[in-house]
């Protein structure tokens, strides 16, 4: 399943009957454009950068070529940054 590639997969916490109807329904609300962007972080291992449009579209967008990482420095909130062991977007270092 999709949420696994993001979320890990745990079969003996996995609910068979969420895929059946709930999980459905998020479809209503999907962006290809998200599921894009979480593959492109999860390739880039170390870099939370925004969306990679390509180097002449970076070019016109950011005025560089490779995407620029968030400015998480200047996130103020409180942040909660949950993670387990087969999370393959975040990990614990």
């Amino acid at each position: 399943m999709l949420v696994w590639a993001f979320c890990g997969y745990t079969p003996e916490e996995t609910d068979p009957t969420f895929f059946n109807f709930e999980g459905a329904s998020y479809l209503d609300n999907f962006s290809w454009k998200i599921l894009f962007h979480f593959l492109q972080i999860a390739n880039t291992h170390d870099r939370y950068q925004m969306y990679d449009y390509g180097k002449g579209k970076n070019l016109e967008i950011y005025g560089t070529k490779i995407p620029p990482l968030y400015p998480i420095q200047k996130i103020l909130v409180p942040t909660l940054l949950v993670s387990s062991p087969n999370d393959s977007l975040i990990t614990l270092k």
